[in-house]
């Protein structure tokens, strides 16, 4: 509540009751929602929200404030309060004026949760960067390659501050993410959601956001060094000398059946036959939207083919979590194509290619998938769908969603249904609630790109179907098996 400032004069008691500025009452309501994230408190910081709404403040600037927390307090840089604050403004056009509150807070709880009572991380005074732009990248790829995440930092702080354009900063980042395969794909997808966000609010941001998730960068895991990847560098490594020639081959358009046979490869074939798969994809010409369609195409028939059991289970890593990656990862290398005009991006989807044909291990037995049929004679109604949803019962909720979607236009409907319920408080972790809102939003993007129904039955799938929310005995068994017995947690891919 506000409070007033008071003094006592000749003996009366006087208070001033003049307005503060706007301005004042930002800044001021803008501390109280960090301290709110810090502490945990999502009344607090729900109500700050809401203040900032009523004094005008856009949602999206309200909610570039947990972006801009994140980016300072994240012990290891940008997390995924980035792509879920990005994601959930997506839908603001459905909620309108203090309704914003609720896309807003999603991102809000999410730092909350993550961050409770973190201290602002270390940071580097900006370095010199008085050289050309190229000479400039590659110093900083250099530190990046080495592991230098503060100088890195630092030195991108200050190519902003001299001036780079705003493109060229783009195409580093793209760059770096085709460099390795970066922490189950994050790097790429935050990176994509990173630029999403300041086309909105403006480059003036760039300084605060886009050093912290060039720490990320640095930090996280390079996949394909790991020893299960070994084949796949090599391989890697034997093609690096054709890129350019494989990217400048006169692109041809794909049939139907070209895009099937690349799916099916990607999703049944065996390590080697998905990459000379996609290797003669692209010696071939073939268009590079037509491989994204097939990589999405099989990342979200592994979702419908996921096996629940193994989330539920104690022993393995591998969850809903980590199989929602693989389509939110093929739809980042979609925008890729458009934003990254080099023989680089080719990785990036070899990258892809390999990350769905390596899931193959989360299957169900064929015997025990579900039906993708046409939904009967019967069609079904949005009602049937969020009914199936409702009870859990998957099989038939695909069904229903078959069904109402051969009766007509479904997708503004059933978006807006899924849209809400990702929101809900359905599920209670907040890095769940983060991967229902950025999986249902991949989902109908890609429906639409691919021009097929699969990327969003693969929603309902994981919408109709029980989510671990806890994992205090997955760690008990693994801080058992690895200090009892000197294993390292089990992973199935």
């Amino acid at each position: 509540m506000r409070s007033y400032g008071v003094r006592v004069r000749d003996g009366a008691v006087e208070l001033n009751l003049a307005e503060e500025s706007v301005t004042t009452k930002i800044v001021e309501i803008g501390a109280s929602l960090r301290e709110g994230l810090r502490s945990h408190r999502m009344g607090q910081v729900a109500r700050d929200v809401v203040r900032l709404l009523q004094l005008g403040v856009p949602p999206e600037e309200v909610a570039y404030l947990a972006v801009k927390y994140d980016a300072e307090v994240s012990e290891y840089g940008t997390t995924h309060v980035l792509p879920v604050i990005v994601d959930s403004l997506a839908v603001l056009d459905r909620y309108p004026g203090l309704q914003a509150v609720v896309p807003v807070l999603q991102g809000m709880e999410l730092a909350a949760d993550s961050h409770v009572r973190q201290p602002d991380r270390e940071i580097l005074a900006r370095a010199d960067a008085d050289m050309p732009a190229p000479e400039l990248f590659s110093v900083l790829r250099g530190l990046v390659e080495n592991e230098k995440a503060l100088e890195a930092e630092a030195l991108l702080a200050g190519a902003i501050e001299s001036g780079v354009q705003s493109s060229v900063i783009e195409s580093w980042f793209y760059h770096l993410c085709s460099d390795h395969f970066l922490g189950f794909g994050h790097a790429l997808i935050y990176t994509q959601k990173a630029f999403e966000l300041l086309g909105k609010l403006g480059w003036d941001k760039a300084g605060e956001l886009l050093p912290a998730l060039l720490f990320g960068i640095v930090n996280q895991t390079r996949e394909e060094l790991l020893p299960q990847w070994k084949w796949f560098s090599l391989r890697l490594a034997g093609i690096d000398s054709e890129l350019s020639e494989m990217y400048e081959t006169p692109v041809r358009s794909a049939n139907d059946n070209e895009i099937s046979e690349l799916r099916l490869v990607l999703l049944d074939g065996s390590r080697t036959e998905a990459f000379d798969a996609l290797v003669n994809a692209f010696r071939t010409g073939l268009a590079r939207k037509s491989i994204v369609d097939a990589i999405s195409l099989a990342a979200s028939e592994r979702i419908l083919r996921f096996d629940p059991a193994i989330d539920a289970s104690s022993t393995v890593q591998e969850g809903w979590l980590a199989v929602t990656h693989i389509l939110t990862f093929a739809s980042a290398v979609r925008r890729s194509l458009d934003r990254f005009d080099r023989p680089e991006v080719l990785k990036l989807l070899l990258f892809a290619g390999r990350f769905v044909n390596n899931a193959k291990t989360l299957d169900l037995r064929i015997e025990d998938r579900l039906s993708l049929g046409t939904g009967g004679e019967r069609m079904g109604s949005l009602a049937e769908v969020t009914d199936a949803i409702a009870e859990q019962a998957a099989q038939e909720a695909i069904t229903r969603t078959i069904g109402y979607c051969t009766s007509g236009d479904c997708q503004a409907e059933l978006r807006a249904y899924c849209e809400d319920f990702a929101m809900s408080d359905h599920s209670s972790k907040p890095i769940v609630v983060g991967h229902l809102i950025k999986t249902c939003r991949v989902a109908f993007e890609e429906a639409q790109a691919t021009g097929e129904l699969t990327p969003i039955l693969a929603f309902v799938k994981i919408a109709a179907s029980p989510i671990r929310q806890r994992w205090i005995t997955r760690f008990a068994h693994e801080a058992i098996s690895f200090l009892e017995h000197g294993k390292v947690p089990r992973t199935l891919t």
